[in-house]
């Protein structure tokens, strides 16, 4: 395990293109904050050899597909619960292949660029609403 952890370490390392905590990839994941971070962080203390200076991801930015899922659709009852599978129904993707590697990575990448997409459509009419709305009066 050690070998491939270490090779997995070395290729994410690629793309921190500033060599930093800041410049490092943000992880992007189903459930991440829960539980993958755990486990990756607990990897890097028992198999990397420079522990406290390995940096795999963004220490401040990560997408976790839950929490996305969670902010859209809340206050709907469009999902019983937001596990990958439910979202997979949900914007039509196939479920046959659920929960093979592959097809969960394939799949998280869709949803999350698309709920991006989305969040920055919003953004777009909202925010420019957003400027001094505490200090404006409500119309009536």
């Amino acid at each position: 395990i050690d070998i491939v952890f270490n090779e997995f370490v070395n290729f994410v390392n690629k793309y921190n293109t500033e060599s930093s905590k800041w410049g490092a990839p943000i992880c992007v994941g189903q459930n991440i904050i829960r539980y993958d971070n755990f486990i990756t962080r607990n990897m890097v203390k028992r198999f990397c050899k420079k522990k406290e200076k390995t940096i795999l991801f963004n220490e401040i930015h990560q997408i976790d597909l839950m929490n996305l899922a969670y902010y859209w659709f809340h206050n709907t009852d469009d999902l019983s619960s937001y596990s990958l599978v439910n979202l997979r129904k949900y914007f039509g993707l196939d479920t046959s292949k659920a929960h093979t590697a592959i097809n969960d990575v394939e799949h998280t990448a869709q949803i999350v660029m698309r709920l991006l997409k989305f969040t920055r459509e919003l953004a777009t009419t909202y925010v420019p609403r957003m400027r001094n709305v505490f200090t404006q009066k409500e119309s009536k």
